[in-house]
């Protein structure tokens, strides 16, 4: 757990962040639900996919 942070973990943390708030900005102002479920998918990704980097890195043989 001493690795520094990969870059590609930063943009998806990013993708993340910026989703959320794309997220939070659609629910508000419309009511487009096709559009906030394809924002959420892309969060969704972003973690999904930071989640298995992180057990790559530390549970691979």
């Amino acid at each position: 757990m001493d690795e520094p942070i990969a870059g590609v973990q930063i943009y998806l943390a990013w993708t993340f962040v910026i989703g959320r708030v794309l997220h939070s900005i659609v629910q508000i102002f419309t009511d487009n639900i096709r559009l906030r479920g394809v924002v959420f998918t892309i969060n969704f990704i972003a973690v999904l996919a930071m989640w298995t980097l992180i057990f790559i890195r530390n549970f691979s043989w």
